[in-house]
């Protein structure tokens, strides 16, 4: 359905002259990807109504996104996929990794937390082929993405200090997911299969 829309205003955008043929493929992304934000802000205010968690929810999936905009990663072939699978990762972070970890001591916490980020920094972005991304847009996001990392570890210690623990579990989830989908779209980059269908 999403696909349907973008590609109706894209070609509304190609017949008035918005956008060059050789723009075409990109710009169908850019207003697919518009209008996915606009449903994760939909999935973030339903995630946050249904579990009550509306601090908790709101520290995983801004994590998530500042950093997928940066390192990109794995996209679901669908976005009713990508919708559904947005949803159940948020309520087990919720309901299943967050309490585990909420259980761990102070010192192993902060150290899962730093592996992770140190892995973090070491992880490239990596796009759908698609995309025709240059080498420099490439650069300039691994940047951002650093500066992101730096700004989310900052906001980690600052609330910690100030009693707000939960910050420390759900921004970690929020890396750890972001890794995890670098990890498969490489896996789809390299051997392929179910992740290589296209939107249609």
């Amino acid at each position: 359905m999403l696909h349907s829309i973008s590609r109706r205003l894209t070609e509304w955008f190609f017949r008035h002259n918005w956008v060059e043929e050789n723009n075409y493929t990109w710009c169908l992304y850019v207003v697919e990807k518009k209008l996915l934000q606009f449903c994760f802000l939909l999935i973030l205010s339903i995630c946050c109504i249904i579990s009550n968690q509306y601090f908790n929810t709101l520290v995983f999936m801004a994590t998530m996104y500042f950093l997928r905009r940066r390192m990109g990663g794995w996209h679901a072939p669908y976005n009713w996929m990508c919708i559904l699978l947005t949803t159940v990762t948020t309520f087990i972070v919720l309901y299943i990794f967050a309490p585990v970890l909420m259980r761990i001591n102070s010192l192993t916490m902060w150290t899962l937390d730093i592996l992770l980020i140190l892995a973090a920094f070491r992880t490239n972005p990596i796009y759908p082929p698609q995309l025709h991304f240059e080498q420099e847009i490439i650069s300039s996001n691994r940047k951002k993405k650093n500066f992101t990392l730096v700004c989310i570890t900052i906001i980690q210690v600052i609330s910690v200090q100030l009693g707000f623990p939960q910050v420390l579990i759900f921004s970690f989830n929020g890396i750890l997911v972001s890794i995890l989908l670098i990890v498969a779209e490489k896996i789809k980059q390299k051997h392929g299969g179910f992740l290589y269908e296209a939107v249609e």
